[in-house]
């Protein structure tokens, strides 16, 4: 684990595929979206970012920011780093 760019929180990357890692961002009640506003969690699985659903979502983060942004104590009770199920 390393600290996040921003400096509050952490990010895994997994060394044998760049393209698996998790990011937690501490949550920040200024910004206008809901799911940023507590802790959140983003997934990356071979490439792909996980939404809530444990499915990739369709775009990118910005773009589907509801589903790519996981709070933090749902992605608590997920049974798998990179799944809910």
């Amino acid at each position: 684990m390393a600290p996040n760019k921003k400096g509050v929180g952490f990010r895994w990357q997994d060394p044998k595929n760049q393209g698996n890692g998790v990011r937690i961002d501490k949550g920040d009640p200024n910004v206008s979206q809901p799911t940023q506003q507590v802790d959140h969690v983003i997934v990356r699985s071979n490439g792909k970012v996980i939404g809530r659903d444990g499915k990739p979502i369709e775009g990118s983060i910005k773009y589907n920011a509801a589903q790519a942004h996981i709070p933090l104590s749902e992605y608590k009770k997920w049974k798998n780093w990179n799944s809910p199920n």
